[in-house]
């Protein structure tokens, strides 16, 4: 299968690595040339991911339209930047083309989720052919083989079983769910709750406040997953 990564950051750049291990063909995209340039040049991404050799089938570029050629698009860029990113692709029809989010957040200025902005910025694109991938997923630890858990999802179950085949390995290992309001919106905000545990921790407080914490964060995002559309179970 052929598959693009936008966005050669730590996660992008670990996620290209996982693909092309699995002997998927894959293309990673750059946001600079010169930064392309210096992946190629090094087989690493001594900026984000030092250490870990990227092969050599990964093909690297700064031209984004070499990714509408995939049968797969991997969304890896900042949540802030992926409408500007993804409106570059508009004039391409990706009549079969699936796209797995794997950035977290939600756009400022609308509110939108990132499938949501997938679809507005490429209105051809239908919800059945979005994913997002999502999970505790430390692109370092990823990098180098240990224990990983993420969940595909998707509205489409074929699509999100797709996504499941594509990335899971014997230590990343992928789930699915046809609840992709509900993921998008404890990927996104479940990290308001990380901070908040680590403030508790700088002011002195113990395990009784993070726990409380953690626990009154699940209900809360319950709650405004639900009110957003996401499964009540």
């Amino acid at each position: 299968m052929s598959i693009a990564v936008l966005g050669a950051g730590s996660w992008g750049t670990t996620l290209a690595i996982l693909l092309a291990e699995k002997g998927h063909d894959v293309f990673l995209w750059a946001h600079r040339k010169e930064f392309a340039d210096e992946l190629n040049r090094w087989h690493e991404n001594k900026r984000y991911l030092s250490g870990i050799t990227i092969p050599d089938s990964v093909q690297i570029s700064s031209d984004i339209h070499r990714a509408a050629k995939a049968d797969m698009i991997v969304v890896a860029t900042p949540a802030q930047a992926v409408r500007e990113i993804l409106m570059q692709l508009k004039a391409h029809p990706f009549n079969n083309t699936i796209f797995v989010n794997v950035s977290k957040g939600i756009e400022l200025g609308t509110g939108m989720r990132m499938s949501e902005v997938t679809q507005s910025a490429l209105p051809q694109v239908k919800i059945e052919q979005i994913a997002a991938l999502y999970g505790p997923s430390h692109a370092e630890e990823v990098s180098r083989h240990q224990p990983t858990t993420v969940v595909a999802a998707s509205v489409s179950k074929e699509t999100a079983k797709y996504v499941q085949e594509t990335f899971r390995t014997a230590m990343f290992r992928v789930y699915i769910n046809t609840d992709l309001v509900g993921v998008e919106i404890a990927g996104s905000v479940k990290n308001i709750m990380a901070i908040a545990a680590g403030i508790a921790d700088g002011i002195g407080y113990g395990d009784n406040a993070k726990a409380a914490i953690v626990t009154r964060g699940l209900a809360e995002i319950s709650r405004l997953g639900v009110r957003l559309g996401a499964n009540p179970l």
